[in-house]
């Protein structure tokens, strides 16, 4: 019997001890683990069911191969044995994680300065940060980054043991780069170090596709955050300018926007669109800039139309200031906005001394015109028309295209969309509708693009704004159709830059950013042809221009890029001009990004053309970076470690190569009727060709000539 107190003893199983040999002498590291398996009586690590058990007795297996490691700190075999049981409990997520939280980088660490233990370690945290997350990836970056780079510049023969240092790396450091706030120079991480190696890998002959993609991963993703850094390193800033030149659209996209995000902290994030009639006015322009606008013709040159519009609309307020006709000066107005962008400018009725004066008028402010004309005219009824030159106009359309104005000219895109919506359900051939409805702020840029895409193609089938063949301009001329192509080329890239780097990592489809690219391509080179000289806007879509083109056509093009001569000089006089008379061109992401690729284009196609052309057309499986190439006397090691399921195979993106993108292909994501790149475009059911953004599109389609087509396939 127990004393008073006292317990039966239950019978508690005795930890094994740890064993004083585990005969590892000359064993491969392979089986060094195996044997450490054996003896300690560890689950089979090889199947499923045995990971299982590692989950419900982690704890107490971790006890026991850190317990192991104590009783044998200077023994290579044991370390190295036992990192690569935690390199096969890596390839199960939650049991990285779980070995990360209890600090195993600290030994992994130590086995990577121990030369019998390296290669293992360094496949380890291959296998911790192929598939890590954030977090996991960030750990093994602060731990690891010194050694690996140690290991990489002294192992530099090593084809395989640089392949690994470089794929650790860009992994890693992927979890290390925070794109929200630019690292500081002074900065304790050795990103300058990192730059300058894995520049020297790429420029080393013979380096392997392994290295290169992972390098120029790397370097194109750590832009935006290391700003300081490239700067400091023109080398990393001219590898990533001759991928622009590469036969891999791929390698040029990422490129493209790797040199925007290069400046994005530092550019200019609001564009000025406002015009000061009295600086135009007192304008003297160089002989130079005089001979263009006179060879494109004065009284068509935008200058010239702002300050006609102008005086027309001062006389307009006037006389309705005298008779009080809102009706009148409504219909004027209409027509002034149909005219030019800029008719209806700020300002008040005023006295000689710049003091304000009540007219007769219900508003003293100018802008203030434009509610209560369109008040007015919705008073004449809902059938009721007026003419505006040779046309007549819904009353209720001219209405909606004053308060349109007025909620575009004070920010208000909400109500003017709402309002351009509704008048398109009730008169699909009021141009403006469709041009209001391409304008706003960032976060509708698809349906921008969507509706830029409609009104242009309801202009190529021949619908003219009220008046054209009267008293208004042509309309290839008019700012209605070369706004709707401005906003059409500044939005798709605008989207195609924010969904390049998703289309990387296979969470949106390639084909909808590469048809993006391919509507900012085409809709800036029609902008540009058909665009005074002198418009505002375009210094900005010459540089959309160049740098879509680098996009379409880098590969054709020369170190002194001499295939873009007009367009530069071009551009030179639409800088002049916007100068002088309206803004000086402000430093936004594109503008900074091409300034770079033009400043550093010869000298980057001389130092890495020779590089990159060895890897910018090599027929790869899509999806797949290439995997480490494994030497045969590694090959049981790596076996043991299952290569297939921790390798580079994660589906990351997809190569994309310019023989493999023609504009056919493009066509195929794009809206058969107005040319819209949607993420859900409808296939027709019938021919399965067709492919639709909406309903009013394929019904639109089917009434213009698909009904033809269509029914006359063979199904």
């Amino acid at each position: 019997m127990p004393g008073p107190g006292g317990k039966k003893n239950k019978n508690k199983p005795t930890p094994r001890p740890v064993p004083a040999a585990l005969d590892l002498a000359d064993a491969p590291l392979n089986a060094c683990a195996e044997r450490i398996c054996a003896v300690l009586e560890l689950p089979e690590l090889k199947t499923r069911s045995g990971l299982k058990h590692v989950h419900k007795d982690f704890d107490t297996i971790q006890r026991k191969l850190t317990a192991l490691y104590h009783a044998h700190p200077n023994d290579d075999r044991v370390l190295g044995g036992i990192v690569v049981i935690w390199g096969k409990l890596s390839s199960d997520i939650k049991l990285r994680d779980m070995l990360l939280a209890q600090g195993v980088l600290d030994k992994i660490v130590l086995a990577l300065a121990r030369k019998p233990c390296q290669v293992a370690a360094l496949r380890v945290l291959a296998l911790m940060t192929t598939n890590g997350g954030e977090d996991a990836r960030k750990k093994v970056a602060n731990a690891t980054t010194s050694s690996i780079l140690d290991i990489m510049n002294a192992e530099r023969g090593s084809r395989f043991i640089v392949d690994l240092c470089v794929s650790i790396l860009s992994h890693a450091l992927s979890g290390r780069l925070d794109h929200s706030r630019l690292e500081p120079r002074s900065s304790s991480f050795p990103w300058a170090r990192v730059l300058d190696s894995l520049l020297d890998v790429l420029a080393t002959p013979g380096v392997s596709s392994v290295s290169f993609d992972h390098a120029q991963e790397f370097l194109v993703h750590g832009t935006q955050s290391l700003r300081h850094f490239y700067l400091a390193n023109p080398r990393a800033i001219r590898f990533i300018v001759a991928l622009v030149h590469s036969d891999s659209l791929e390698y040029r996209c990422t490129a493209l926007f790797a040199l925007m995000n290069l400046h994005f902290h530092a550019a200019d994030s609001k564009i000025s669109r406002e015009v000061d009639p009295l600086k135009l006015m007192h304008v003297r322009w160089p002989q130079h800039i005089s001979d263009v606008m006179v060879a494109y013709g004065g009284t068509r040159c935008e200058v010239y139309q702002i300050m006609n519009a102008t005086v027309d609309y001062q006389q307009a307020l006037m006389k309705a200031a005298q008779d009080g006709d809102l009706i009148a000066l409504g219909s004027t107005l209409y027509a002034l906005i149909m005219r030019n962008e800029r008719s209806v400018a700020r300002g008040m009725f005023q006295d000689e001394y710049g003091k304000p004066i009540q007219t007769m008028l219900p508003f003293m402010a100018f802008e203030d015109s434009l509610p209560h004309c369109a008040k007015a005219l919705e008073a004449l009824g809902p059938d009721a028309k007026l003419a505006v030159g040779n046309t007549r106009v819904p009353v209720v359309d001219m209405a909606a295209v004053l308060r349109i104005k007025s909620h575009m000219q004070k920010g208000r895109w909400d109500l003017a969309r709402g309002l351009a919506q509704e008048g398109l359900a009730r008169s699909p051939d009021e141009l403006y509708f469709y041009y209001a409805l391409s304008v706003g702020t960032s976060d509708t840029a698809e349906d921008q693009v969507r509706y830029a895409r409609k009104g242009l193609k309801r202009v190529r089938e021949g619908l003219r704004l009220p008046g054209a063949k009267g008293t208004l301009l042509p309309i290839n001329e008019s700012y209605v159709r070369l706004n709707m192509l401005m906003n059409s080329c500044e939005q798709a890239f605008f989207l195609a830059s924010g969904g390049i780097w998703d289309a990387l990592f296979d969470k949106t489809p390639w084909e909808r950013v590469i048809a993006f690219l391919r509507i900012s391509y085409e809709d800036s080179k029609t902008y540009i042809r058909d665009s005074p000289p002198d418009t505002p806007n375009l210094h900005r879509i010459i540089v959309l221009f160049v740098l879509n083109s680098f996009v379409w056509d880098g590969p054709s093009y020369s170190p002194d890029l001499r295939e873009l001569k007009s367009k530069l000089n071009r551009l030179k006089i639409a800088e002049e001009i916007a100068t002088l008379a309206y803004n000086r061109p402000e430093r936004i992401g594109h503008r900074l990004a091409f300034e770079t690729i033009i400043d550093n284009y010869a000298v980057a196609r001389d130092e890495w053309d020779a590089v990159i052309a060895r890897f910018g057309n090599l027929p790869r499986e899509a999806g797949v970076v290439p995997d480490v190439e494994i030497p045969e006397e590694r090959d049981e090691l790596f076996e043991w470690l299952d290569t297939d399921s921790c390798g580079h195979h994660n589906k990351k993106r997809d190569e994309t190569f310019i023989s493999r993108w023609s504009v056919d292909v493009v066509e195929l994501y794009r809206c058969s009727s107005c040319g819209n790149p949607s993420a859900v475009l409808r296939k027709c059911s019938r021919c399965g060709m067709a492919r639709y953004c909406d309903q009013a599109c394929q019904k639109k389609d089917w009434a213009d000539g698909h009904k033809k087509h269509c029914l006359s396939d063979p199904i």
